[in-house]
């Protein structure tokens, strides 16, 4: 190894052990923002991946139907062994030669001593290996044509689909990470109400061994502070499958560490919310919509080659044959060229009555088409009042929200001044906390109708 070459592997070395520790420390926690948790989605999702596979499926679908039309070339041996040769005799033979040579008179008798029997000829060989060489060309199919045709749409219906997977993994992805956030919300909101409580409870519980508070009032808190902690064992609970179903959208393991780096305030973008909700809905671009619109075109093709039925299908092929023995009589021809013409001419009206519903099915696809232009309207529109209406009832519990924790701040204030009892906490405190939870169901179903809305508009 010379100088140069030393000094490139322990730059290389010096890279790689640099690179070390930082590998160590980002591999232990997967830190993701929205748009990188869906972009790491669509690329490790099974759905995503599997329709991925389909549209390569459906391109060697195309290469396969194309190569029927293309030449073909195949070979086949025979290896055959005969017990018995068949034999055909010639019969008896005069030997004039004989009789010539020897200046034999020409008499009853001596042609008779002259005619001898023919030696049999063997109709074959007893061992041979034969070998067919064959190349074939198909001329003209209508169905190999239109077959073709259909293999190209087929693969246009994979990758309509792969883009359907997409913006759906989007969604739910979009949804999973939402619900998370969410979750871990509610548990520090209630965390942070347990941590109150349970220094009021302590108070309480001194008030009372000093005989300021009855024990009643003691018991209350306590009560109140052990449905919090339960409360918050089943959030932990929650917030645990939340992480295993955004992982199982993610397309990594359930042990891996994810971290997310934005909050419910990056994503209550209010203006971003109007934009979607003005989002333009274009039919052709919505894949679903394609799917169908492909599958009427699969029908019509599928019409065109039930009708190429009645047309003739041309071949040419050529073989040679090659025999390791030849036996003395051969009737194998060696090079054989020909076309081939298939026409068809009466099927007892079979062909007809399958062109008829071969017309059938492309007719139900053409109004299963506009079925579905009409129900892809409807639901975005449904979508779009949907989105509007969560909106609305997220504003109003979001003022809901600020109202009950005011309420309940100064329930706090009146029961540590002795002006409210811990009943009247206990029952400010359950409805701050359903309060609590209408709004954080309000942001879910927000998020939820904005990420539908987005879906139907073909976007991911």
């Amino acid at each position: 190894m010379n100088m140069k070459n030393k000094q490139v592997t322990v730059l290389l070395l010096l890279c790689l052990l640099a690179a070390i520790p930082a590998l160590a420390q980002d591999g232990t926690v997967m830190k993701l923002s929205l748009s990188q948790a869906k972009q790491l989605a669509l690329e490790n999702n099974a759905n995503v991946v599997n329709a991925g596979l389909d549209v390569e499926a459906a391109k060697k679908k195309v290469w396969e139907t194309t190569a029927i039309g293309l030449p073909q070339l195949n070979a086949q041996s025979n290896y055959q062994n005969i017990f018995e040769v068949p034999e055909m005799s010639l019969g008896y033979y005069v030997d004039w030669t004989h009789m010539l040579d020897e200046g034999i008179p020409v008499t009853a008798q001596s042609v008779l001593e002259n005619t001898l029997k023919a030696d049999p000829i063997a109709l074959g060989v007893q061992e041979n290996i034969t070998t067919n060489f064959t190349a074939s060309q198909l001329i003209f199919s209508g169905e190999y044509l239109v077959g073709l045709q259909a293999s190209r749409v087929y693969k246009d219906v994979t990758a309509h689909s792969l883009t359907k997977t997409r913006n759906e993994i989007s969604e739910t992805t979009a949804n999973a990470y939402v619900l998370v956030l969410i979750a871990e919300e509610s548990k520090k909101l209630m965390a942070e109400t347990l941590k109150n409580i349970e220094k009021l409870a302590e108070e309480t519980k001194a008030y009372y061994q000093e005989g300021f508070v009855e024990e009643t009032d003691a018991d209350q808190m306590t009560i109140t502070v052990t449905t919090i902690k339960n409360s918050l064992s089943n959030m932990e609970r929650q917030i645990e499958l939340a992480y295993y179903m955004l992982k199982m959208q993610l397309g990594v393991n359930f042990d891996e560490t994810v971290e997310l780096t934005e909050n419910l305030s990056d994503l209550l973008n209010l203006s971003d919310i109007g934009t979607v909700i003005n989002t333009e809905f274009n039919i052709y671009s919505n894949p679903d919509y394609k799917l169908v619109e492909t599958q009427e075109s699969l029908m019509r093709l599928d019409y065109k080659r039930t009708k190429s039925t009645t047309l003739p299908t041309v071949a040419a092929f050529y073989q040679h044959t090659h025999q390791s023995e030849n036996p003395e009589f051969n009737f194998t021809p060696v090079n054989v060229f020909g076309i081939s013409v298939d026409i068809p001419l009466f099927a007892s009206g079979q062909r007809f009555v399958q062109i008829q519903q071969a017309k059938i099915a492309l007719d139900q696809a053409t109004n299963m088409k506009n079925y579905a232009a009409q129900g892809l309207t409807l639901q975005m529109a449904e979508a779009r009042n949907e989105l509007k209406t969560s909106f609305d009832n997220y504003e109003n519990d979001k003022e809901n929200m600020q109202l009950s924790k005011k309420i309940y701040d100064r329930t706090v204030i009146k029961y540590q001044e002795g002006i409210s009892s811990s009943l009247d906490l206990t029952q400010v405190h359950n409805q701050y906390l359903e309060i609590q939870g209408k709004y954080f169901q309000s942001i879910m179903n927000l998020m939820n109708a904005k990420n539908k809305v987005i879906r139907l508009a073909g976007k991911s």
